[in-house]
């Protein structure tokens, strides 16, 4: 990525100014993701939220089973909202524990729309960047964010 940097600019900036500029393209980026996703009524938060219940951003094994109660109550606000549109539905547990969450058909089907829409962003980016260099910058996000061996990166 260094090479990159310096065929671009001449010269390795200095980190404030890598840092300002990694911020700025993040925003950018991060516009373009909620771009797609606004016209079809979610917020980049609901589409991982929507994701997560659906199992789609668990590797595609399915709804996450690490979905606690503590969990639940942390993105309870968004869960609400999820549900006052009929994306999702909860139930309580039988056992009295944490409360069950799960997508109605209507929020399958627009997590299907939306994952479609970030598919395209996500798309236009390694074209855009190029497949060497996307795999690349995706290395240089997971390091500088501290991921682990094994441990899935940054992604959409």
């Amino acid at each position: 990525m260094a090479e990159v940097i310096r065929r671009t600019l001449g010269r390795v900036p200095p980190p404030d100014r890598t840092a300002r500029a990694f911020l700025r393209t993040a925003s950018r980026f991060y516009g373009r993701v909620e771009s797609a996703l606004s016209p079809i009524g979610l917020s980049y938060a609901q589409y991982r939220l929507l994701e997560r219940l659906g199992g789609t951003g668990n590797d595609g094994r399915g709804a996450d089973p690490s979905w606690s109660g503590r969990a639940v109550s942390e993105a309870d606000e968004s869960l609400r909202a999820l549900e006052r549109e009929g994306l999702v539905q909860t139930h309580a547990a039988a056992d009295g524990g944490a409360p069950q969450v799960e997508l109605t058909p209507w929020g399958e089907s627009r997590l299907l729309v939306a994952s479609e829409r970030l598919r395209g962003v996500v798309a236009e980016f390694t074209g855009a960047l190029g497949e060497s260099e996307a795999v690349g910058l995706h290395r240089l996000l997971g390091k500088a964010l501290g991921a682990r061996p094994g441990v899935r990166g940054p992604g959409v």
